[in-house]
């Protein structure tokens, strides 16, 4: 893994600001297309990575965990 000389909340903001982009940048059509991870799709994807992002905020602020929808 390559090292960068920024702070972890940093290299968090970074990736936050990269995933809004390319999320950002899903077309309508592309919502039910396959990805690589088998039997998933875009929306899919998308779902568990915004799920995460819910579950590690919660966790950094000690609020429950969201529910699962």
């Amino acid at each position: 893994m390559t090292s960068f000389n920024i702070s972890p909340l940093q290299a968090l903001e970074f990736s936050l600001r990269d995933v809004g982009i390319v999320v950002g940048n899903i077309e309508p059509t592309q919502w039910g297309a396959p990805t690589p991870c088998d039997e998933w799709t875009v929306r899919q994807v998308t779902t568990h990575v915004v799920g995460m992002n819910l579950v590690f905020s919660a966790l950094l602020v000690g609020d429950p965990m969201p529910e699962r929808t």
